[in-house]
């Protein structure tokens, strides 16, 4: 799978962990093209891209946390 030029890891299928969420349509739509025109599969596309954005963001909330603690 690729995401911005780098090669993400594959997960084993026991490792993979699937959940439902509501996304907005034109976003979805996209999506779905995006993924059918690089060939790979609408979750991966979805979960690779947003993994860039969720990592940065908890690190920023844990150092936050850990600021505020005595």
């Amino acid at each position: 799978m690729s995401v911005g030029g780098t090669m993400a890891k594959k997960k084993s299928g026991e490792d993979l962990k699937l959940a439902t969420v509501k996304i907005e349509r034109d976003i979805l739509t996209k999506a779905r093209m995006i993924a059918a025109d690089r060939g790979i599969p609408l979750a991966g596309y979805l979960s690779d891209s947003l993994r860039l954005i969720v990592e940065r963001d908890w690190g920023r909330m844990v150092k936050k946390a850990d600021e505020g603690r005595p």
